[in-house]
């Protein structure tokens, strides 16, 4: 409830009431993250994954608290995901002022998908970039390091099954805190804790996959072996 309670406002500013009674919005919420986080900064140093990346707290951040506490997001449109997004869809809109109804709902969702679309082919972010309208915040050699080496998060336990699914052709859905293998089907495996490289149930699944022989996987689409997971 309170997390849906956050979420009602695009720009953050709707409050909702916390466990010892005040009223916080997610921007609130936000910044006392922030001030935490450039508080230990300060005492204990920066620690090695994050050198190289400070300006992400020490300007982006605070910039991000300061569109949405002002309701612009002009500040920071090239480089936060959702403020880029906003930004394109307006422009569209005012590209086709005529449009409207199925069309105008027909274009949003070309437009969406196409933003998402990591192809550099067929995906917007290219052209993007490009254009000066999507700022690039790694290198390409961070992004190729990463597709190898996730960070020690629960990011490992969820890229170790995913590989050995793809590599097997075995259907499978993955979220952000939970796995599951579809075919055969098995339960979701919980991965409630974000910082957890250690899985017991987890790895026993990965360790299962490797081991599936084709007869006993019966293909649901082709979508789970895609990487994108099952429907539903």
């Amino acid at each position: 409830a309170t997390l849906s309670a956050l979420g009602e406002s695009p720009w953050g500013d709707v409050p909702a009431a916390t466990i010892d009674g005040r009223r916080l919005t997610a921007v609130d919420v936000q910044e006392a993250f922030l001030e935490r986080l450039t508080s230990y900064l300060d005492d204990a140093g920066v620690p090695d994954f994050l050198r190289g990346a400070e300006h992400l707290l020490e300007d982006l951040a605070p910039r991000v608290i300061s569109a949405l506490r002002h309701h612009d997001a002009g500040s920071i449109d090239t480089e936060i995901d959702w403020a880029i997004k906003r930004h394109l869809m307006r422009a569209q809109r005012e590209r086709h002022p005529r449009l409207s109804g199925e069309a105008l709902e027909a274009l949003r969702s070309r437009v969406d998908l196409a933003y998402h679309d990591l192809n550099a082919e067929t995906g917007l972010a290219p052209r993007l970039t490009a254009q000066g309208a999507m700022a690039r915040l790694c290198e390409p050699e961070e992004i190729e390091r990463a597709h190898h080496a996730p960070p020690m998060t629960r990011a490992a336990l969820r890229g170790a099954f995913v590989a050995a699914c793809l590599e097997v052709g075995a259907d499978f859905s993955v979220t952000w805190e939970s796995l599951r293998l579809d075919s055969p089907p098995t339960a979701p495996v919980d991965l409630s804790d974000p910082l957890a490289t250690v899985h017991e149930a987890a790895e026993a699944l990965t360790e299962r996959v490797k081991h599936l022989h084709p007869e006993e996987m019966h293909r649901i689409d082709l979508v789970g072996r895609g990487g994108l997971g099952a429907p539903g």
